[in-house]
């Protein structure tokens, strides 16, 4: 980084660089506070019911499972990998028979 010397010896760069240590300062302080204001936030909230769960570690996992579009599935040390050859299309892989019903349930209902 290149200083700018003036007159007094320096002086302008004391300036500089105390100007940035001061906004730095003001930065960390305001991000604190916005940190602290959605912790407020995030301790309001509270989870519903669990209604599926599912690991996705196996062919086993997502038996009666239904892709749409050309995705492919595969399994690899516990974790699945989905993609679509060569990003051609969009993709959707998903246990219809359990949520259609809910889903067209919570459509009905009121919020």
């Amino acid at each position: 980084m290149m200083m700018m010397m003036d007159s007094n010896g320096g002086r302008f760069n004391k300036l500089v660089l105390n100007m940035i240590s001061k906004t730095l300062w003001l930065i960390l302080i305001c991000f604190l506070w916005i940190n602290i204001s959605a912790q407020d936030k995030i301790s309001d909230f509270s989870k519903g019911t669990l209604i599926y769960d599912n690991a996705l570690a196996m062919d086993a996992d997502v038996m009666g499972w239904r892709m749409e579009g050309p995705g492919v599935i595969s399994f690899k040390e516990g974790w699945m990998r989905m993609y679509s050859p060569n990003e051609k299309f969009h993709h959707v892989f998903g246990v219809h028979k359990i949520f259609l019903p809910a889903l067209w349930l919570s459509g009905r209902c009121k919020t």
